[in-house]
């Protein structure tokens, strides 16, 4: 067998962008490779091993390079570890992707042991202290593929960190198949991304943001993996859209209400307010630069508005994205703002309507609900109906996205008609508006 091949090192030049951090107006601190990471990995030796398929993968189409090796790679560079790839024995690239669900289903009743094939030796793996095992989920877990290989490749004693590509299934059983094959390893929280996702962009900056998120010195290893999916919580720097939010800006505004009486008031129009609920609520519709701009509308988890919504165009359709998607990649708020800014969740909107009172006005021409706290802070959230197809529906009420899914195919919304509020869920696929808020 053939020594790993070091690879990453020659990328660290190209990570000099500032550290994360998850609130508005911090700059950076320092500059490289993930400094906070490089100093708890002082001294230790890192390996980043993984099994990836290329072929005919799904949604993504036939590629030449599998889904998780982006993610492995990613890992590589911003650790300075080494990375071996596990290869299968059998053919896997070669068949379609309903042959492969097909063969990995079989596999999986038949509990099957496919051989592997890798260039790593018991020799260099005494070197190593910390590895990250990565692969696709396939039927709950790592492939039949990569059991083998836990089965027979000694890495007990070591730290253990998993890493996946899925369409839904997050870590799966990732976590407790290394701990099964390690009693005496060390297993921490683990990275997990859809497959089609892991070839975006934005993957990297998820994998940047997760590696922040550990400290490899603590006795605790705790990090911000979602319990549900195992996404990684987004800690990104404002967005210069973000930033300008951290700023309030104020106006004098005529409201007119629904029985016809006109009041001049004073209220925050860009920015941000406290309205007594423990959080800071935006003072506009996320794509608003105004209270009476209903902004734009986003199907649940996209983080991209569009004109037509349906079942047909919606990334997610029949998806598990998590229970509660604030504070990550399917976050449009945590995205396109940065910082601490994130979808409200339901029972955000919950405390928020409970204890303020609300009427039904016009302001510059936009009806809507005026909430006012005990305090006098002044929030106007305005009729911007919901979008199904290119129709906007009854535009005059407002319809926001909650953080938290109802099921598979519907999420939590707060809706607004005349002189009332309630709670629901609508399907996932629909355009609605986002309410952006930060914790305090």
């Amino acid at each position: 067998m053939k020594k790993i091949f070091l690879k990453g090192l020659c990328a660290l030049v190209m990570l000099m962008t500032s550290l994360i951090f998850a609130s508005c107006g911090k700059k950076a601190a320092a500059s490289g490779m993930l400094e906070s990471v490089a100093d708890s990995l002082r001294g230790r030796k890192v390996l980043v091993v993984y099994f990836s398929r290329a072929g005919e993968n799904y949604l993504v189409g036939k590629v030449d390079k599998g889904n998780t090796a982006f993610i492995a790679q990613y890992i590589a560079e911003m650790t300075g570890a080494d990375i071996s790839e596990v290869k299968a024995a059998k053919d896997y690239e070669s068949l379609s992707y309903e042959e492969m669900l097909a063969t990995v289903r079989e596999e999986h009743e038949q509990g099957v042991m496919p051989d592997f094939v890798t260039d790593l030796t018991e020799a260099d793996l005494k070197q190593y202290d910390i590895v990250f095992v990565g692969g696709p989920i396939w039927w709950g877990t790592y492939p039949r593929v990569m059991l083998t290989f836990l089965r027979d490749i000694n890495l007990d004693g070591k730290t253990l960190i998993p890493f996946t590509t899925n369409e839904g299934s997050g870590l799966g059983k990732t976590k407790a198949e290394l701990q099964k094959a390690y009693p005496n390893a060390r297993v921490l929280d683990g990275f997990s991304i859809t497959g089609q996702e892991a070839r975006q962009p934005q993957a990297r900056d998820a994998v940047k943001a997760w590696l922040e998120s550990f400290s490899f010195d603590a006795a605790d290893h705790s990090t911000t993996a979602d319990a549900v999916t195992g996404a990684s919580r987004l800690q990104k720097e404002c967005t210069p859209e973000g930033e300008a939010m951290t700023e309030n800006k104020t106006q004098v505004v005529e409201v007119t209400y629904s029985d016809g009486r006109k009041e001049t008031l004073e209220m925050v129009v860009f920015g941000s307010v406290d309205m007594g609920d423990g959080v800071l609520w935006s003072a506009t519709n996320l794509g608003a630069n105004n209270p009476w701009t209903p902004g734009n509308h986003y199907a649940w988890g996209e983080t991209k508005p569009k004109k037509n919504f349906t079942e047909s165009n919606y990334t997610y359709l029949k998806k598990d994205i998590g229970a509660d998607i604030s504070h990550t990649w399917y976050d449009a708020a945590s995205v396109l703002l940065g910082g601490d800014w994130q979808i409200p969740t339901y029972d955000h909107w919950h405390t928020l309507l409970r204890n303020t009172t609300h009427e039904f006005a016009t302001i510059n021409g936009k009806k809507g609900h005026l909430l006012k706290a005990s305090g006098g802070q002044l929030l106007f959230l305005p009729g911007n109906g919901y979008i199904y197809d290119e129709t906007v529906g009854t535009p005059d009420e407002g319809f926001y996205w909650a953080a938290n899914d109802f099921d598979h195919t519907n999420a939590h919304v707060t809706y607004l008609p005349v002189n009332s509020w309630g709670q629901s869920n609508y399907g996932r696929y629909i355009g609605i508006g986002i309410r952006p808020i930060r914790i305090k």
